[in-house]
């Protein structure tokens, strides 16, 4: 299985260790603002979707990470809201990634917590971020490393 390791300027970075599967989807994708659009240029946001879910009982760390994701969700100052974010993907025990996103000037549009009750509890999460306007996508870096 693969791994997905999430960082965030000045706030966490989950899925470090080469068992730590907490995070379980990441979508980026390019959105129009208007679905009748006429000039792309001016009318496309970049979207970040980030999906997981974590017991207190693995020992990843990930419920610090989510904290520290919350309390950013929450900032209303506008020097704390827009962070470099990056995502690296990596194949299954390896440490190098085989592919790493950066993407700057960042910030929380939605982040949801679910709790899930049973036998063995569990937290899902799900953020999404959104990069901020004029930020321009040529700042923005996917490295593809031949596998």
């Amino acid at each position: 299985m693969e791994r997905i390791k999430l960082s965030i300027e000045n706030t966490v970075t989950i899925g470090e260790n080469v068992n730590d599967k907490t995070i379980s989807y990441f979508e980026v994708f390019f959105d129009t603002t208007d679905q009748n659009i006429r000039v792309k240029n001016s009318n496309m946001v970049l979207k970040l979707i980030i999906k997981g879910e974590y017991s207190q009982e693995d020992g990843s760390g990930a419920l610090k990470g989510l904290n520290s994701i919350f309390q950013w969700a929450k900032e209303k100052t506008s020097s704390a809201n827009y962070r470099l974010v990056s995502v690296d993907i990596f194949d299954q025990d390896a440490e190098t990634p085989n592919r790493s996103y950066k993407f700057p000037d960042m910030f929380v549009v939605d982040y949801h917590e679910n709790y899930i009750v049973g036998n063995d509890s569990k937290i899902s999460f799900e953020l999404i971020l959104n990069q901020k306007n004029g930020a321009g996508f040529d700042n923005m870096e996917s490295i593809l490393k031949k596998v």
